[in-house]
């Protein structure tokens, strides 16, 4: 990440460079989208790797509004609109827990997380993308509102068929003639 936040900090000029909007567009697509898509992983790292990773962020916040170092991370925040990275996290990690938990079909991670939900913390103290999922629904009290939802089925007018499928048959008019043929 520190790589990429140079990169940013590279476009910035004191007369020519990226504005506020492109470095934030440019934050969330190169370089937030790294923990995005680490999500499963990042849920079980320690409290000093999540400080390296947010002092990451907060670095690039400070590029993006061309903040000096002892601005209030609170202001940056919302300067720019960002949550913090692991408040990110655990909603992304609830919000996949979600469609884990509402899909149609059975799956052994399905009944995992159902079970790790109803689990006593107290007792499980490990520290397992399962149980970090469940704390991450509970924190955000979603979990009566999930598991009071029925799992999703598919509507009765769904249909597997594509549009260029022999069934539906097209018509065109030939301006020539004036009549319809097929097609």
């Amino acid at each position: 990440m520190g790589k990429r936040v140079n990169m940013m900090r590279a476009m910035t000029g004191p007369k020519v460079g990226a504005g506020h909007l492109v470095l934030t567009t440019l934050y969330i697509h190169a370089i937030r989208s790294l923990t995005d898509y680490a999500t499963p992983a990042l849920n079980t790292v320690s409290e000093w790797q999540w400080e390296k990773l947010e002092v990451a962020q907060n670095n690039a916040m400070r590029v993006i509004v061309k903040a000096p170092m002892w601005t209030n991370i609170e202001n940056l925040h919302m300067e720019t609109g960002l949550t913090s990275l692991q408040t990110r996290t655990e909603r992304l990690t609830a919000c996949f827990a979600t469609k884990l938990i509402t899909r149609a079909r059975e799956s052994d991670i399905k009944n995992g997380l159902l079970r790790a939900l109803n689990l006593n913390r107290d007792v499980f103290n490990k520290k397992t993308w399962l149980l970090c999922a469940a704390d991450a629904v509970n924190r955000l009290e979603l979990k009566d509102t999930i598991l009071s939802k029925e799992p999703d089925t598919m509507s009765p007018d769904y249909s597997t068929q594509h549009r260029g499928s022999p069934r539906q048959q097209c018509y065109w008019v030939d301006k020539r003639d004036g009549e319809q043929q097929d097609e």
